[in-house]
């Protein structure tokens, strides 16, 4: 019998790590190509694991949460809030909130209504998905939102969020149009990788 034995320091890289892995199997149960592309249907069969996939991605979104939360120096609960994606939120700083619903959802007027009404609907996806067989009547879920917002916050835990990312929505960035309408989510990440390699770069150690 095969078996893997990890010693595990908590701390946001390994929160990170984790949260990547769960995010890739939630990819594996949508039926994700190597193109990156979702294949719902393959071979005329419906090969989406619905359940597993958002049980996946809602893991990763906590994990990503988390990370951010050690990040920014506190600590997140361990008992079943921990599991609560609106209530981790709650906990992170309003800059880092901002970067967050600006960056996930991409709509100026409303992204804060949008994102925080997804984490309230969706802020025990981890557990309930798991145990919709044994409740009565219709029940619904979404895997490729979660999985997309999962995709998001990784994205953010892994290259940074700045201080602000207002910073690039204002002058002299918001000519001739703002950061967020100008690029996409992939690319709004990539300049924020070049930034984050920049800053690193410029630090000078004086001994």
């Amino acid at each position: 019998m095969m078996e893997f034995n990890f010693k595990v320091t908590p701390n946001a890289e390994a929160l990170f790590n984790n949260g990547e892995e769960f995010q890739k199997a939630a990819a594996r149960c949508l039926g994700v190509n190597e193109d990156g592309a979702i294949e719902i249907v393959k071979d005329g069969v419906f090969i989406t694991l619905s359940a597993p996939a958002v049980v996946n991605a809602a893991f990763a979104c906590e994990m990503y949460l988390k990370a951010l939360i050690l990040k920014s120096g506190k600590n997140y609960p361990t008992n079943r809030d921990g599991h609560n994606l609106k209530k981790l939120y709650d906990m992170l700083s309003e800059p880092i909130q901002n970067h967050l619903y600006q960056f996930c959802v991409n709509k100026e007027d409303c992204a804060e209504i949008i994102f925080t009404s997804f984490l309230e609907n969706h802020s025990r996806d981890f557990m309930d998905a798991r145990y919709y067989v044994t409740k009565e009547g219709w029940q619904g879920m979404s895997p490729i939102a979660v999985y997309t917002y999962a995709f998001n916050l990784g994205s953010i835990t892994k290259y940074g969020y700045m201080e602000s990312v207002t910073i690039l929505t204002k002058p002299p960035f918001d000519k001739p149009l703002s950061f967020t309408k100008l690029f996409d989510r992939k690319t709004q990440a990539a300049i924020m990788v070049a930034i984050n390699k920049v800053k690193d770069n410029a630090i000078i150690t004086v001994a």
